[in-house]
This record gives C-alpha cells, sequence and structure tokens, in this order.
C-alpha cells in the first residue's frame, strides 16, 4: 500500500488489530469524532469508552499516546485510509511493541457467520492452566449475552479483565479488550450450557452462583500466553 500525507482520520468507527508473534489478532474498536476543533478518538469496550485527545500528525504519519498507561501508536498513513505501524508499551527497563493495523468504516469487532447455539450469560468459576493440572489460577467468568453479542470480564481477587466484548458464533465464544494497558483475547469452545473450554488454556464450568475464594485464586494474568506482556 502506498502511504499518503497524513491529514485528519476519517470520522468513522474503526477496527484495530494488534497482532501477536504467533499470528493471533487481538481486535478493539474505536471511534474518531471532532471536539472543539480538534479530533479525539474513543476506544470502544462494552460499556466503556476511553477518551484519546493526544493525536499529532506529521508527513505520513500519524503519533496517538494513550492516557493513564505509558503506551503510544506510531503509524503511517495510506491512501485507503488504513493506518499502519506499531503500538509500544514504555516499561521500567525496556520497550516492548506490537504491529498494529486499523481501517476506518469497520464498526464489527468480529464477524458472525452462525447463528448462537448457547447463551453464555451468567457466573463461569474459570481455571487458567499453563498445561493441565499445572500452574493453575481460579477466576470468575461474569458474561452477559443479547442476541450474538457477549460483554463481561473475568473476576481475580486481584481485580479483573477490564470490559471485554465479543460474540458467540455457533457454539464458539470470542472476547476482547484494549484498553492501552492491557490487550487480550480469549476464544472457547461452548460444549454445552454449563462448560466451556478455550484458549489461552481455560476452562469454565456453570453449575451456578458462586463468590470469589480469597486463598485459593491467584493472579490469573500469569498463565495468560495470549496477552500482551
Amino acid at each position: 500500500m502506498r502511504r499518503r500525507q497524513a491529514h485528519r482520520a476519517h470520522q468513522r468507527p474503526w477496527q484495530g488489530q494488534l497482532t501477536r508473534t504467533d499470528g493471533g489478532q487481538i481486535v478493539f474498536n474505536f471511534d474518531v469524532v471532532d471536539s472543539a476543533g480538534s479530533q479525539v478518538i474513543y476506544v470502544v469496550n462494552a460499556g466503556e469508552r476511553m477518551r484519546v485527545d493526544e493525536i499529532t500528525y506529521r508527513d505520513d504519519s500519524v503519533f496517538i499516546r494513550m492516557p493513564f498507561f505509558d503506551s503510544e501508536f506510531k503509524a503511517a498513513v495510506y491512501y485507503n485510509g488504513s493506518i499502519k505501524g506499531k503500538w509500544i508499551r514504555h516499561l521500567a527497563d525496556k520497550d516492548v511493541d506490537i504491529d498494529f493495523y486499523a481501517q476506518p468504516n469497520k464498526p464489527e469487532r468480529f464477524i458472525t457467520e452462525r447463528q448462537p447455539k448457547h447463551n453464555v450469560t451468567g457466573r463461569w468459576p474459570t481455571w487458567f492452566y499453563d498445561e493441565p493440572g499445572k500452574d493453575t489460577s481460579y477466576a470468575i467468568g461474569e458474561f452477559t449475552q443479547q442476541g450474538r453479542d457477549v460483554t463481561g470480564t473475568f473476576l481475580t481477587t486481584s481485580g479483573d479483565y477490564r470490559y471485554l466484548q465479543g460474540i458467540v458464533d455457533g457454539d464458539s465464544l470470542k472476547l476482547s479488550t484494549f484498553d492501552g494497558s492491557h490487550a487480550y483475547y480469549f476464544t472457547a469452545l461452548i460444549e454445552n450450557d454449563s462448560t466451556m473450554s478455550g484458549a489461552p488454556s481455560w476452562l469454565g464450568l456453570r453449575p451456578g452462583s458462586f463468590s470469589m475464594p480469597v486463598k485459593t485464586a491467584a493472579p490469573a494474568c500469569r498463565t495468560l500466553p495470549r496477552s500482551i506482556p
């Protein structure tokens, strides 16, 4: 794709993609709007709209600094309206970057091809593991499904996995989120109305309503290879 002189981004819904080293993509959405003569981005995750207002255009490039967390996007602007570059996290001892691509006028997060076979609304006791029977962490998945659309989070004793948003496509669950610091993508096979298993390695069961056990749960993020470090 050819680059062009950078100018204000299209005021349309966008789909962004972060591509992991294993080729998997963490998808998220954002809106671009005008505000007092300047452009503002709102990163959309379920009920959260995170305002991003540090946006700079220079030559054929755009630079976007995220609020709250020390991270930024550096990307080139192309003639078809897309942008492509890197998302960079500035850690205490190093910088970590990941490939980034975004397309305008693409409001969907995931494409659905099948009617949902199950409804995942409810609380799902969940175990994350690196290998079956090893290094297990406990969380509670809390989801709401309306039609194909799903929102929710995983609750742990140390917090949660932010605002997850996605779909049920047939018997498959897909969820993702991005907030400038955390980038997660979960997939699962919904085996029946009370069991799902997926990637990263995790198992969810739904026998009823549960509360979080204080002593047995550990921070689940240490067992999630599909998140961004």
